[in-house]
């Protein structure tokens, strides 16, 4: 019955349908918490008039070396106008 239990789930694995289930199921989507302090940090320093002018790859890459993750980044670009 184990092996038939696993069987079952490699061909789920194989036909997507878990992966299908994981991007439907929002509660996968983005499973790491932003760290507000850090994304309202971030928000500060793109707003900045010198900064606005520079180009986003090095805005981007600030950020990046300052420890901010792809998503908290992301979020702090959709917050400036």
């Amino acid at each position: 019955s184990e092996s038939v239990m696993k069987l079952e789930e490699d061909n789920q694995h194989a036909t997507g349908e878990s992966l299908k289930e994981n991007i439907e199921n929002p509660a996968f989507v983005n499973t790491i918490p932003l760290r507000e302090d850090q994304v309202q940090n971030a928000v500060k320093f793109l707003s900045h008039p010198k900064v606005k002018g520079s180009p986003v790859i090095y805005r981007r890459s600030f950020l990046e070396k300052k420890g901010l993750t792809k998503e908290e980044i992301d979020e702090a670009f959709r917050r400036v106008p």
